[in-house]
């Protein structure tokens, strides 16, 4: 998978997903990643100029100058979602028992702090190849944590 915060790679990455998955009848939005059985259904990934900091109360749980926000339009405009990098959480995660499937992305698995099980983070191990980008991230609930944003 080409690296994220190689411009050249990651824009060329996009190009391709676009090739397959792009319904420019449905969407006004350029550079979208459309789900295929609803094209009304899509998202958009891109890269966090500046620096994500994330905290639960004083505690830095990630802290990233590589950042990816998705902009995803479904059953209703959500909010942005931040996914930084797995290398760059600096929390102790647990996996719970919980996964959902998003068809836009893949199969999630969902982290909690230690000796927590209400989950605060999820990742897409395995996300779907138009969705590469997301693979080896974590993205976090913005209701369980303060979420920064900062110019780098």
């Amino acid at each position: 998978m080409p690296d994220a915060s190689n411009t050249a790679a990651f824009a060329e990455m996009v190009r391709e997903a676009m090739k397959h998955a792009v319904h420019p009848e449905v969407s006004l939005a350029a550079n979208t990643i459309h789900n295929p059985v609803e094209p009304r259904h899509y998202m958009s990934l891109r890269k966090v100029s500046g620096r994500v900091t994330i905290r639960r109360g004083k505690n830095v749980l990630a802290d990233t100058k590589d950042a990816l926000v998705c902009l995803e339009v479904g059953k209703q405009l959500y909010f942005p979602v931040y996914y930084v990098p797995r290398c760059d959480v600096r929390a102790d995660m647990t996996v719970v028992q919980r996964a959902t499937h998003c068809p836009l992305k893949g199969d999630a698995s969902y982290h909690a702090l230690p000796g927590a099980d209400v989950p605060i983070a999820w990742s897409y191990e395995t996300p779907f190849d138009y969705a590469r980008p997301l693979a080896g991230r974590m993205a976090f609930d913005p209701a369980k944590v303060t979420i920064t944003l900062s110019p780098s």
